[in-house]
């Protein structure tokens, strides 16, 4: 038999036992970050609230929040406890309720379950709240961080009948509007169809790759001085499918930005490009620069400068000949690599235009330190420069302030003889846009815009 101390030594294993694999249960269901419950509990409640809603007509929707990119920014960095994503956490469950929020197997992802949904209008007003609450900055010290989401959500019982159809609509959904750059929300036919046809097109793209770029082809669109003389022009890239005919740049982009398959796109821009205004200084003896956009993931290839070096040597061209256009929202990748890189491209004499200016996320902190040439004025406040007295001071600010930073301006989307002599009379260097010319081929470029310069 044993003794009283020998069954209280028992007594006590048998709890820290108990409560070791209380904790270690604990841990199997639950995030240690966030302390959230985890996916396959999420889906075996949502089993349990389908079969209910089955019986009583319930809708439920489901939901998968993504935060985006400037929290992968901080995510190694500022957010190394996971405080951020703590809080964001909270902030979702003071909405949706806490027994509603679970983690998703990535650290960046949430997953959400909204009871008693009235409408998708009601469905889409929780998620724009839930967004909303999100994209707001945090408490002192922590003031000068700011973060927002993607969103993707679908409904029992529109968009499926069991766990697995909504969780996969609802990723349709976030992916859809993540590649249109939108919060998103609500999965709806549309979205599905495009969704469908996404893949299709970028099965076809990669055809188009593997028969070398079968169907691609550069136009032209000249940039102008104040004087209306073509001094540049931008190289716009073009795809003619064989299986959907002209597919637009804002379609097949997105996906070859997401697929990986930018890179060859980008560099097949880039030597075409130099080659054809080669090809014109040799023929016509006009000596004008070419814009080429960079794409975020070229930006941050290793080897991006020497190829752009590479090939303005082996075509004997200098730096000066090639212009880079990259928008603000790809500097917010990795601003330091951004701006290492655009130094090493203005010591080899090319200059950098920031596209789309004013429509990102660069202050003038920010903006003072880019060895950046030319910032381009971005199309919507062109278009709205008549219509909106904020729009036009928007304009006004931008070249007063490129002039105060020592750079030049371009107006892009310029379309009607009033916008064209404001932006000159504003002080706006440079003109690009229907006004001047739509891009075109290079042998009508060269007939329209070369020729001309040199009868003149």
């Amino acid at each position: 038999m044993s003794g009283p101390n020998e069954t209280e030594s028992l007594k006590a294993e048998y709890s820290i036992l108990k409560e070791r694999l209380n904790q270690l249960e604990d841990l199997l269901i639950h995030d240690p970050h966030t302390g959230l419950p985890v996916r396959r509990i999420m889906e075996k409640r949502m089993r349990e609230l389908l079969e209910t809603a089955g019986k009583s007509g319930e809708k439920i929707g489901f939901g998968i929040l993504r935060l985006d990119r400037r929290y992968a920014r901080i995510r190694h960095t500022r957010d190394k406890m996971k405080v951020f994503l703590y809080m964001t956490a909270v902030r979702v469950k003071n909405i949706i309720g806490e027994e509603n929020l679970y983690q998703s197997d990535r650290i960046d992802e949430f997953l959400m379950i909204i009871r008693q949904v009235e409408s998708r209008e009601h469905l889409q007003n929780v998620a724009e709240e839930i967004s909303a609450t999100i994209q707001q900055p945090h408490e002192p010290p922590a003031t000068d961080v700011s973060f927002g989401c993607h969103i993707g959500m679908s409904m029992f019982p529109d968009h499926g009948a069991t766990t697995t159809e909504l969780i996969i609509n609802a990723e349709i959904a976030l992916g859809v509007y993540e590649t249109r750059k939108e919060q998103g929300a609500v999965y709806t036919a549309e979205i599905g169809s495009q969704y469908h046809e996404n893949l299709n097109i970028e099965a076809e793209l990669y055809e188009a790759i593997r028969k070398g770029l079968d169907g691609f082809h550069a136009v032209y669109q000249p940039i102008v001085d104040k004087n209306l003389n073509t001094v540049a022009c931008e190289a716009l890239m073009r795809w003619d499918s064989s299986r959907f005919g002209s597919v637009p740049p804002s379609r097949f982009i997105p996906i070859a930005e997401d697929n990986g398959k930018i890179i060859i796109l980008g560099r097949w821009m880039l030597y075409n490009a130099l080659r054809q205004i080669k090809k014109w200084k040799d023929t016509t003896g006009q000596d004008i620069s070419v814009s080429v956009n960079m794409s975020p993931r070229e930006l941050l290839t290793h080897d991006f400068v020497s190829n752009v070096n590479e090939a303005l040597t082996s075509l004997k061209l200098k730096g000066k000949s090639l212009f880079l256009e990259v928008t603000e929202s790809t500097l917010m990748d990795d601003p330091d690599i951004s701006i290492e890189k655009f130094k090493a491209f203005q010591e080899l004499g090319i200059d950098i235009l920031l596209d789309d200016f004013g429509t990102g996320y660069s202050s003038l902190e920010y903006l003072s330190r880019l060895p950046i040439d030319t910032l381009k004025i971005a199309k919507p406040f062109v278009d709205k420069m008549h219509d909106s007295s904020k729009s036009l001071e928007i304009i006004r600010t931008i070249i007063a302030m490129s002039k105060n930073f020592g750079y030049k301006t371009l107006a892009e989307g310029v379309e009607t003889q009033r916008q064209l002599d404001d932006l000159l009379e504003l002080g706006c260097e440079y003109i690009q846009g229907f006004i001047v010319s739509p891009p075109v081929d290079s042998i009508e470029f060269e007939l329209q815009f070369l020729q001309k310069n040199r009868a003149t």
